[in-house]
């Protein structure tokens, strides 16, 4: 535990790793965002600014949609102290929802120029309901602006931690009651199977805002064409609905049975690194290129 008003060794931790300590306050809180340090340091007196410091240090940027940070942070701490400490280097910044990628692509496209091309973005977004000619469509586009875009092939990175065996190994450590595992997973199935018969309405709601002219019925034709694409393609139930939703909603079921909640952070913070989902460790890759590589190296690794 170290007291300090350093802006180097501020900058230089994750967020969850500082705690606000104020004389006046009866008691000190931790915190947990970026945005929260940032305040800490702007009260301390200093025009420090967290993110832009670390762009010189790493050469490259991460835009996310939402908080997929703090799971791929998660992860990242699975991989080695070491790699974890690169990952929280790279500066990021949240676009809120994928409407506002062009944003990330104009910012790219000027660090890129001032830089010299020494500045390297990147872009994660979720699969979400778009469909395949769209996202080519967004790649395309922002890699003129030099905004590398990249997709989860499921709807969202939550879903990637829909993992029965972890949220129920997390319930019944934390509950006073017996839980059986294929109980939670009787309850996951229920949920998914009742999220899959509202895709289609959700789907077509998508072609409808995006295109007011167009008539219910057609819109709901489309969706169909669309599940049914994506199911082509491979992709599942789970793949599909909203992991969210999921584990909201299975997050609520457990409180009200077992007297236990959790989130998708709780539950990637349970897995074992080698039932993370591949694609996880593959953006990871991407992030921190060269770094991965030596920090999986200190594990047998055998993803699903």
């Amino acid at each position: 535990i170290i007291a300090t008003h350093s802006t180097e060794m501020i900058a230089d931790v994750s967020p969850d790793e500082i705690v606000e300590v104020r004389k006046k306050e009866a008691r000190s809180k931790p915190i947990s965002t970026t945005t929260e340090a940032q305040a800490i340091l702007y009260q301390m007196g200093t025009t420090h600014h967290l993110q832009l410091s670390k762009l010189g240090k790493t050469g490259r940027v991460l835009f996310l949609e939402g908080k997929d940070h703090q799971l791929l942070g998660q992860v990242a701490s699975k991989l080695g102290y070491g790699f974890s400490r690169r990952f929280e280097c790279i500066p990021r910044f949240a676009i809120g929802g994928m409407g506002n990628w062009k944003r990330a692509a104009m910012t790219a496209e000027v660090l890129s120029e001032t830089s010299g091309g020494c500045v390297e973005s990147l872009l994660l977004l979720d699969r979400d309901y778009f469909d395949d000619d769209y996202l080519d469509g967004v790649v395309q586009q922002a890699a003129r602006s030099a905004l590398t875009v990249k997709h989860w092939d499921r709807k969202e990175i939550e879903n990637y931690f829909i993992d029965a065996h972890a949220i129920w190994e997390h319930v019944e450590r934390n509950s006073s009651k017996k839980v059986g595992l294929d109980e939670i997973e009787a309850a996951l199935e229920g949920v998914v199977a009742h999220l899959v018969k509202k895709i289609p309405a959700q789907i077509g709601q998508n072609y409808l805002l995006a295109d007011r002219k167009l008539a219910l019925q057609t819109a709901l034709d489309r969706a169909e064409e669309f599940i049914a694409k994506r199911r082509a393609q491979g992709a599942t139930d789970l793949d599909l609905v909203s992991g969210k939703q999921v584990l909201s909603t299975l997050s609520g079921h457990c409180q009200e049975k077992y007297g236990v909640s959790f989130s998708a952070t709780t539950i990637c913070r349970a897995l074992d690194i080698r039932l993370v989902p591949q694609p996880i460790i593959d953006t990871l890759m991407n992030v921190c290129p060269g770094e991965i590589a030596r920090a999986t190296g200190e594990h047998d690794l055998t993803h699903r």
